[in-house]
Formats: C-alpha cells, structure tokens, sequence
C-alpha cells in the first residue's frame, strides 16, 4: 500500500511502499517517475495519487526488469501518453519479461510460475540516455549485479539506488539476497561507498527507508558484510568433489534457511549459483560433469 507523496528536496518525491517510486517534477503538470510498482493495481494507485496533485506522468524509468519495478507499466502506458525508459541491457527483459521467467526455471516454464511474481506486462522502451540528452539534470548511473544492466538515477543531491542494496531486515529475513551476478554487485557496492555517494546527501533505495549518506554507507556495509558471509559458507562447503545441488543443500543446512515456495526456491538457486561462478571466475573452484551431475570441485 503506497503512503503519501513526500517531497524529499525541490522538485524531488517518493512514493513509499513495498517499492519507493520516484517521482521528479518536471514543470507544469508533466512529472518523470521512477519504477511503476509490482502490478497494476500499484499502476493504478501511482496514477491515482499523481492525478490528485494535478501530476500528469510524461516519462517512465525503470532502474531494471524485475517485476515489482515494472508491474504498473502496461497500465500507465494505457492511461498516459508516457515514454519508458531504461538501460540498453535491460530493455529486452522489460519488453519481454517472459523472458526473466525462462532464466530462472532454466527452460520454457508452467504456466503455474508465469504470475506477476516473476513476470509482469512488457512494454516498448527507449534507450534512458535519451532522456538525460532531453534533460540533463538527470545523472544515469550503471549499478549492474542485481540484474544485469540495473541503473540508478542522480537527481540534484538525491540519489535513487533501486535494488543495489537492501534494508537489514531483508537480510535477516531472506539471507541470501539476490544478486543475478554477485560478483558485479559486490563492485557495485564498492563503487557506491568509494565514488557516488560522495556527490549525494540523500539515498532513496527501493526498499526500506530514506536514508542520508551516513545511513547509507551502513548499510551498504552491511550488504558487503552478507555477501562476503555466504561467499565464504559456499567455499566451505566444496570438498574435493559433489554434485552442484549438494553443494546448494548444505549451503541452505548452515543458514538453516528452508525455501517455502517454488519461486522462492528458483531464487535461491539462481542466487547461490552466482556465487559459484564468482569462485569459477577466480580460479578457486571448478567445474566438471561426472556420474551424470554437473560436480563442484576445489581447484588445487
């Protein structure tokens, strides 16, 4: 459920929710919003809310293609003349979001998992460097790890960092948190605690609170602290050989984390298996099909 429209600084609001929506105004009554929400019913609200302070959405950005960041863009685009926006690397998933379902089950999936969990309602994009030509207060930054070509948006002192990290109590509830390529999110992490928040004052991620820099610097910390943890309990755990779903299974004995759905269980695999081709690409594990089963093997 979205509370009300904050002003964070000049022309500068969020929408909070289950995911924060950026809402930046444009002059008149066109505005530029940040993610549409997990489905159309978040479509509808952000709609709603914008058109009784007289806003009216003339652009769309999605910072990435998972579904509680783009689930309100078909209806948006039904009810608006919007334009959608995103990076070059992203925009085939947001217009093709079947295709976030394929990488996750590994193959064509049951219609039984093709829900707005993991997929939403695709729509054309345009390249987001577009719309920074068109107005050039707006800074795209590459924050690349959690998806593939995942982008925040610097607007004056406020910086939008989608999902490059998340609030504790994702951690602690989830513990692993999902990184489609670890690897490029722990530099992601490291890029915004060394170089981008040094030109910020205020940090809105997508989940959690608002956050000033000091506050985001913990927790940025505190992510790169989880990530090093489950690196470290996936390396304990390879031995001198087994199967790739072992090594998962005792991964998830020592965080004694047990999936409870089909879809959260996808999740985790494909999380943990970042991890291993983290270690694969640092020559500190390898991998080798034997007795049928992909095996993982420490390299000596």
């Amino acid at each position: 459920m979205f509370m009300s429209l904050v002003r964070v600084s000049g022309n500068i609001h969020v929408l909070e929710g289950r995911t924060n929506l950026g809402v930046i105004t444009l002059g008149g009554d066109d505005c530029l919003v940040i993610d549409t929400g997990i489905n159309r019913d978040q479509g509808r609200k952000l709609l709603n809310v914008l058109k009784s302070v007289g806003l009216k959405i003339k652009a769309v950005v999605n910072t990435h293609s998972h579904a509680d960041h783009i689930g309100g863009n078909k209806i948006i685009l039904e009810r608006s003349n919007a334009v959608f926006y995103s990076s070059s690397l992203e925009k085939p998933f947001i217009e093709l979001p079947l295709t976030e379902a394929i990488y996750l089950y590994g193959a064509y999936p049951p219609e039984v998992l093709r829900k707005h969990l993991i997929e939403a309602e695709g729509v054309s994009v345009e390249d987001v460097r577009r719309l920074s030509n068109e107005y050039p207060f707006l800074r795209v930054v590459e924050l690349p790890g959690h998806s593939v070509g995942m982008i925040g948006l610097g607007v004056e002192n406020v910086l939008f960092s989608a999902d490059a990290f998340f609030p504790e109590e994702i951690i602690v509830k989830y513990r692993i948190p999902y990184h489609l390529n670890v690897q490029e999110a722990l530099k992601t992490l490291e890029k915004l605690n060394n170089v981008v928040l040094n030109d910020y004052d205020v940090v809105v991620p997508s989940h959690g609170k608002i956050l000033n820099k000091e506050e985001a610097r913990q927790l940025i910390n505190s992510n790169i602290k989880a990530i090093t943890e489950i690196r470290n309990i996936v390396l304990r755990n390879v031995d001198d050989g087994l199967p790739l779903n072992e090594l998962i299974k005792r991964v998830l004995r020592d965080l004694a984390l047990t999936p409870q759905t089909t879809i959260n269980y996808l999740l985790i695999v494909s999380a943990l298996k970042s991890y291993v081709a983290w270690l694969v690409n640092e020559g500190l594990i390898g991998l080798a099909v034997s007795d049928e089963e992909l095996y993982v093997k420490l390299k000596s």
